[in-house]
């Protein structure tokens, strides 16, 4: 079970599951929990981040092209 789901781990996000953040505050089950928490959330794991509602990423305004005038000298 853990290898399945440290496999869909790094599928879903690209990179593998730091387990060295967590071996020395979780044993098997509590990994367990957390890759499964990642995946359902589809955040990745940040160590020392404090369990809240992800932040929603900021929309990108466009851009305005304007003219830059000339500085008189």
């Amino acid at each position: 079970m853990m290898y399945k789901l440290l496999c869909d781990y790094a599928t879903v996000f690209g990179v593998d599951f730091p387990i060295s953040a967590i071996k020395d505050s979780a044993n098997e089950y509590e990994a367990v929990g957390i890759i499964k928490e990642c995946l359902d959330s589809g955040t990745p794991y940040q160590s020392g981040a404090v369990k809240s509602e992800p932040e929603p990423v900021p929309e990108e305004k466009p851009v305005k092209k304007t003219r830059s005038k000339k500085a008189n000298a």
